[in-house]
């Protein structure tokens, strides 16, 4: 046990965040993994999940032993009694505050609305106000909840309330609570359902039929009609809805209704299915079930044989995601391979890849309260489907496994074979034994009875490795600064940086530079900001252009003001930005015959003569514009030539792209190595760029959008944003910051 700066840390904690033997004589190192360690202790956010572990292992067995604990998280037992000091001193925290909110919501009830102004309360909390609704305590509250059952009891104020709710807290990106809306409109949960229902997908019903009809007996016009009952987007959509309620079912309908699928039916059509349905694939499957079933109609064998597939595809989301992943270490994102193993096309695979990864980050921790509710619905017999729309963030797919996992508690291994508590716990202390980087695993497989690979599957899960503490740690005070000098600059820190990222985020893994800001005890600002410099990127603002010009001025080479702005900027840059800036020409626009004789020229010479050779042979041929717009020109209409783009696909987009994402060959490079245009290997790079960062904002990502807006003033950086938030491309975060500001929010 080693003690420093009054916290405790046990020798396996140490090894395990360094990788090797403890060396103590490392004072620095040392100081700076104890900050890490007392920055995980504090950092409330990041132990929700230990926490919760800890207290479902406490529930299970009351009388657990503290050093089978210690050892399941590699901790002291003084620490983790400090953590969950800590989250007791939360939740009170939390309930003191509910109680404040839900008092002062008995405040500002109004009588006549029958509803509280939560917006107000908001403000006065300075809070958001889904934040106050989860807050708000209903048993507490002395407001007595109304009761609509039917639709026609909803004035069209509350209706337009409901949807302006809806459409601007529930179904945004941050997605909340749909049981929400229950708080906020005063009305029992039930009772809203069907308005919901009626807002998305507005279908006519007997009572709301009766009402209008009565509207329509006292002379009201359809427009007025509509003002009461909002659900359709116009009064001509409502009258349609009305006649055809009125007619009654058409006889296409009627006939459906008629027609019934015996068991016997059903069964045949799982068979065909089971044997002739590929993934992605229902054409061969129609075929067969349409010629089997001829005395039924086409649209009721093709509905029922979609209905079969999609029920059969669900489940095997898993294997397949697992087959994919096989496929691709094996083949890369050749998606023609891919598709040929499969017996799918090229796009097919591609669209369910994308499908089965944005399933995976749909996944997301279950907290304390959902969890109440599974486990509410499993006691009722409620169903998945049921319990996804009382949870409100979770599909169905994942409350059917988390109800799984709860009527058979445990992980389950690579055979799917259920791990007890018990079996997690004595794996835990069998695998501390051991160094981490030496487990034997042979034997741990022996004691416990299990194999090899679902035991290391299932220990993975143990303990934190050294760049995941550095992630999970908030901690900033006390950072060194690192402002570029080149007079006093180090290169001894600079591939500490650079080998630290190579090793635990190799190209194209986005960095995560909080890790870095860590491992280095910089500020997270100046090691962006210098790990952009090191790979020789600028940001060419105004005032680093006047420093340019003031150094010029002084008689300093281009190769000297390249080392005052960066350790690896190049020189011809640095020219190319002074010359822009003060030598070049004002711009001339190319005359319409001189596009035309571009064309010309480049479909006739591009497949016999070198791109490097013809651009300059093209441009001693035009008499209109300069130089720079000649060029830009000619790239332009080069990016879209068939022989170009044939260059491309004959070298492998795929492979090329990820050339250009690991960093192991230029644009220049492969440009004249292809010869094609090095413009069109941008914009590749730029693709494969976007397709690296997922399009889905959560709830952290927009706050922290929306606080570096707050903080800062513009024109914003948003290409330095990216790198800070290391999720989403600067493309994204402009797009998004538009988006914001549309709706208001900015």
């Amino acid at each position: 046990m080693v003690q420093c700066r009054g916290l405790h840390f046990p020798q396996n904690y140490l090894a395990l965040c360094s990788g090797l033997a403890l060396r103590v004589s490392n004072a620095q190192r040392f100081w700076r993994l104890s900050r890490l360690y007392a920055s995980t202790i504090k950092d409330t956010t990041a132990n929700q999940k230990l926490i919760y572990q800890i207290r479902a292992y406490q529930k299970e067995n009351v009388t657990i032993p503290w050093y089978i604990l210690t050892g399941q998280y590699r901790m002291t037992v003084d620490s983790m009694k400090q953590i969950l000091a800590q989250d007791d001193a939360r939740i009170c925290a939390q309930k003191e505050l509910s109680v404040r909110v839900t008092q002062r919501a008995d405040q500002l009830y109004d009588n006549d609305r029958g509803r509280c102004d939560w917006e107000t309360l908001a403000k006065e909390f300075d809070k958001p106000l889904m934040e106050c609704l989860v807050i708000y305590d209903t048993s507490l509250s002395t407001i007595a909840t109304r009761s609509r059952p039917r639709l026609t009891d909803w004035p069209a104020e509350d209706i337009e309330t409901l949807r302006a709710f809806v459409a601007a807290h529930v179904y945004s990106n941050a997605v909340d609570n749909i049981r929400l809306v229950e708080v906020y409109m005063n009305v029992i949960f039930e009772d809203c359902i069907p308005v919901l229902s009626m807002l998305s997908y507005p279908k006519m019903t007997t009572d709301l039929f009766e009402a209008i009809k009565q509207c329509r007996n006292s002379g009201m016009k359809w427009a007025t009609i509509h003002t009461r009952y909002p659900f359709w987007c116009g009064y001509n959509a409502l009258s349609r809805a009305f006649r055809r309620f009125n007619n009654g079912p058409s006889q296409k309908s009627a006939k459906c209704d008629t027609i019934k699928w015996n068991e016997s039916e059903t069964t045949r059509i799982q068979e065909i299915v089971n044997k002739h349905y590929r993934l992605g694939d229902l054409k061969r499957v129609l075929e067969i079930a349409i010629g089997e079933f001829s005395d039924k109609p086409k649209y009721l064998v093709e509905w029922k044989v979609t209905r079969i597939c999609y029920a059969t595809q669900r489940p095997s989301t898993d294997c397949n995601g697992v087959r994919w992943k096989r496929l691709m270490d094996a083949h890369g994102e050749n998606w023609k391979q891919i598709g040929a193993r499969m017996g799918i096309t090229a796009k097919k695979v591609l669209f369910l890849w994308i499908k089965n990864e944005q399933l995976l980050k749909r996944i997301q921790i279950w907290t304390e309260s959902e969890t109440d509710i599974i486990r509410n619905c499993i006691k009722d017999g409620t169903g998945p489907v049921e319990a996804s729309r009382l949870v409100g963030t979770k599909s169905v797919y994942s409350c059917a496994r988390k109800m799984d996992e709860l009527e058979n508690p445990g992980q389950r291994d690579a055979h799917q074979r259920y791990w007890s508590l018990a079996d997690d716990m004595r794996l835990t202390v069998l695998a501390s034994a051991y160094n981490s980087m030496a487990i034997d695993w042979e034997h741990i497989s022996k004691e416990l009875g299990r194999r090899i690979s679902a035991c290391k599957q299932v220990g993975q899960t143990v303990g934190l490795s050294e760049r995941e503490c550095l992630e999970i740690c908030q901690f900033s005070e006390g950072k060194t600064r690192w402002i570029y000098d080149p007079d006093t600059f180090s290169w001894d820190a600079a591939n500490k940086m650079t080998g630290f990222i190579e090793a635990n985020y190799p190209s194209p893994t986005p960095v995560n530079y909080r890790a870095v800001s860590n491992y280095m005890w910089v500020d997270i600002n100046d090691c962006i900001h210098m790990a952009m410099l090191l790979r020789g990127e600028i940001q060419w603002t105004d005032k680093i252009v006047e420093r340019i010009v003031e150094l010029r001025k002084q008689g300093m080479q281009f190769k000297y003001i390249a080392k005052q702005l960066s350790p690896n900027l190049d020189e011809n840059r640095v020219f190319s930005v002074y010359h822009n800036k003060f030598s070049r020409k004002t711009w001339i626009p190319i005359s319409d015959e001189d596009k035309q004789l571009i064309k010309h020229l480049l479909d006739k010479h591009a497949e016999h003569m070198p791109y490097k050779k013809l651009t300059p042979f093209i441009v001693e041929r035009l008499t209109s514009g300069d130089k720079s717009t000649q060029l830009t020109r000619i790239a332009r209409y080069a990016m879209g030539h068939p022989v170009y783009k044939a260059r491309l696909e004959k070298a492998g987009k795929t492979k090329v792209m990820n050339q250009l994402l690991a960093g192991t060959a230029s644009t220049k490079e492969l440009a004249v190595k292809l010869d094609i245009p090095s413009t069109l290997l941008v914009s590749l790079r730029n693709v494969g760029k976007a397709r690296m960062c997922s399009v889905r904002w959560t709830y952290d990502e927009t706050e922290q959008l929306i606080a570096h807006v707050q903080e800062n003033t513009p024109p914003y950086n948003w290409k330095l944003f990216s790198l800070l938030l290391g999720t989403k491309s600067s493309e994204q975060i402009a797009l998004k910051h538009y988006q914001l500001r549309v709706r208001g929010k900015l």
